[in-house]
């Protein structure tokens, strides 16, 4: 046999080109046989109502108002051969599989070998966090093919410049565009242009930084903040669209003050607290366990050895290196129960470096090392996938709908106000779903959340109740601390409205007649209706249990009209039925520790402290996110109280305003010490 036989007998069966364009088209399509089977088909829980009205009306979101999702959303509804939210869930998923391609020609840059940069994009497309945000109407796998293409473009101009070449012009005008997109969607975006002056720092200054290179970077990116012009153009400055808004609280930006504060996330301020230097150690826990259950150990040991390989990958590893160091540093103290969501860009720097690892091992060990390593990952990838399936297949899911079908019907007028006071995590979960429900059926004139948190918004409120004018300057000037209560006095006199998730205990005079999902308020007491709405408590709860073991917005709206029942008949006087519902409930979901924090305060404020302090204990061990740890401790220190254990309870109160936190719920917990301990020195 020739020599000429010989080496085409070597020849691999694809060229190296042919290679990367397989594993390129495997990365996205990868993600499409997949991820689409488990699409949500219409509406469901969490900010999803919100972003849909945004998105069919062509609106404004919450804040920063996501401006370019929204577009890409209707754009996705009118396109699509699917029913409004169908299309925009659907988006979700067609977004990871565009994320997947990016991530897959960034991580190729990063090791020079496809197959392993198709498993890094597979890791990172498959994380639970990630897939859980592909099948549902929301802005995370937007946002991270948005993340991934900018960390793709600048790796790809650094390889031009260390190359010898130039920046192209259209390359400098592209990378702008990237990254004041990205900044459109959400500012966090701006932190990342830190990557682009430390990757190409070292390279020769006339190929990148010329004076033209710069202007046209910087046109790009102004041409991508342009994007941000929308929320002022939208929300009433030109022309006006306010009445579209289901909350009043984001919807006006007529000066620039406003749209500022939209942009910043203002309104956020104090509600997604943090803690101070004493509880970092409790916040640090909750997010090694987030991590932990994100990605694989093989995963998180690649990443580890990808640390390594740094310096061989030298600085073109340095944007998502810094991306993730960004994203970490931002969020890593974020108080919100949904955490794991924030720290997706986080993911794709650790998957990154798991490429590099692999990459490493390859260099260090040889061939047969890292085929071997490749396959550990991709074993454990596939023990877990089934599970993450079932985790995040949402293709079933009608709840929402249902629960609006259910509200629509039982309240028996289509054009009331519905007002929530929350004090309960279910606060977004239950009113999204009636914003979307008012925007696409007409269900409701408005839908409200505490009205009372600023000016502004109580001011509307009091037009919208049909208050006349010489009452309307009086409660104008309500302090914020009385506004929840006279809002309530004004959905007793001026019907129809209806009000969700408060404790009716302290407001003197006023009274309720709780319907499963809301109440009016009346000023006398109600006669009873037949049989308390027990049985559908715990038949909704039942209803939700299939999604509710796995996502927890689920989990929480389960149970909803069991605890508010439980709260109604406790209030009544009846707090031995309250707990009989509560042990009900805790039979059906025993390890949810909203109910089960509830059902040991219950106890404890019904003289049996101790089974109380049992029940607290089981809610705090059964608590995965800070939030409800946080709610649990809470209730423990009234507990403590009952108990006659003082010291014990100060401790926690004083762990409790250890959170940087909103000046409101500051108050409270000040209070609610204050009370508590000065009334368990009463003889």
């Amino acid at each position: 046999m020739t020599e000429a036989e010989h080496a085409s007998r070597r020849r691999p069966i694809l060229g190296p080109q042919a290679g990367t364009i397989v594993c390129a088209a495997l990365a996205s399509l990868g993600v499409l046989a997949v991820v689409p089977w488990t699409v949500a088909p219409g509406l469901t829980f969490g900010d999803s109502g919100d972003l849909l009205s945004a998105a069919e009306t062509l609106g404004l979101a919450h804040a920063p108002g996501y401006p370019l999702w929204c577009m890409t959303a209707h754009l996705a509804m009118r396109l699509l051969p699917l029913s409004h939210e169908g299309a925009a869930n659907m988006l979700s998923a067609l977004s990871l599989s565009v994320a997947g391609l990016l991530a897959f020609l960034a991580f190729q840059r990063l090791a020079r070998a496809p197959v392993l940069a198709l498993v890094g994009a597979w890791a990172l497309c498959l994380t639970p966090a990630v897939w859980s945000q592909a099948v549902i109407a929301e802005v995370y796998t937007f946002d991270l093919a948005l993340v991934m293409l900018e960390i793709w473009l600048l790796i790809r101009a650094y390889d031009r410049v260390a190359s010898g070449e130039a920046l192209r012009s259209r390359d400098a005008l592209l990378l702008g565009l990237a990254f004041g997109a990205g900044a459109s969607h959400r500012p966090s975006h701006g932190l990342h242009l830190i990557a682009l002056p430390l990757t190409l720092r070292g390279l020769e200054r006339g190929r990148w930084r010329s004076a033209r290179l710069v202007a046209l970077f910087v046109l790009g990116w102004l041409m991508g903040l342009s994007v941000w012009l929308y929320l002022p153009i939208r929300s009433g400055l030109w022309p006006s669209l306010s009445g579209q808004a289901g909350y009043v609280w984001w919807a006006p930006i007529r000066t620039l003050d406003a749209f500022i504060g939209t942009i910043a996330g203002r309104q956020y301020q104090g509600v997604f607290y943090g803690a101070r230097l004493p509880l970092w150690g409790t916040v640090l826990r909750f997010d090694l366990g987030y991590l932990a259950r994100e990605l694989s150990p093989a995963a998180w040991l690649s990443a580890a050895i990808g640390l390594l390989g740094l310096r061989r990958a030298g600085r073109r590893a340095w944007p998502m290196v810094l991306v993730g160091a960004t994203t970490l540093a931002l969020f890593w103290n974020y108080t919100v129960y949904d955490q794991e969501l924030f720290f997706i860009p986080f993911y794709a720097g650790v998957c990154g470096l798991a490429v590099l690892g692999m990459a490493e091992v390859r260099a260090r060990w040889g061939p047969r090392a890292c085929a071997a390593w490749v396959l550990v990952m991709l074993a454990w990838a596939a023990a877990r996938a089934p599970g993450t399936f079932r985790a995040c297949d949402r293709s079933g899911d009608r709840l929402a709908d249902a629960y609006v079908a259910e509200v629509e019907s039982s309240m028996r007028m289509p054009r009331a106000q519905l007002v929530f006071l929350a004090s309960d995590r279910a606060g977004d979960h239950r009113i999204l779903p009636l914003v979307y429900g008012r925007t696409s059926r007409g269900l409701l004139t408005r839908v409200w959340w505490h009205p009372g948190r600023d000016a502004a918004t109580w001011d509307e409120f009091i037009r919208a109740m049909g208050v006349p004018e010489d009452a309307a300057s009086g409660l104008r000037a309500a302090p914020p601390a009385e506004r929840d209560r006279a809002a309530l006095w004004l959905m007793a006199d001026y019907p129809p409205a209806f009000v969700a998730g408060t404790r009716w205990g302290d407001v003197q005079g006023l009274f309720s007649a709780y319907r499963g999902w809301f109440t009016p308020v009346l000023t006398h007491r109600p006669e009873r209706e037949g049989t308390p709405p027990v049985d559908y408590g715990l038949a909704w709860a039942q209803q939700c249990l299939p999604f509710a073991a796995e996502d927890r917005t689920v989990r929480i709206m389960a149970f909803v009209p069991a605890l508010e029942w439980a709260n109604e008949m406790e209030t009544r006087g009846e707090p031995a039925g309250a707990a009989m519902l509560l042990e009900e409930a805790a039979r059906v979901d025993p390890r949810n520790p909203e109910l089960l924090a509830q059902l040991g305060a219950v106890l404890a404020r019904s003289g049996r402290a101790d089974e109380g302090l049992g029940r607290l204990t089981e809610a705090q061990d059964a608590c995965d996110d800070l939030v409800s740890y946080l709610h649990v401790r809470r209730e423990l220190a009234s507990a403590l109280i009952a108990a006659g254990r003082r010291e014990e309870a100060a401790a926690v109160f004083g762990e409790l305003l250890e959170m940087r936190t909103a000046a409101s719920v500051r108050r409270a917990i000040e209070q609610s010490r204050a009370s508590d301990l000065s009334t368990s020195d009463t003889p």
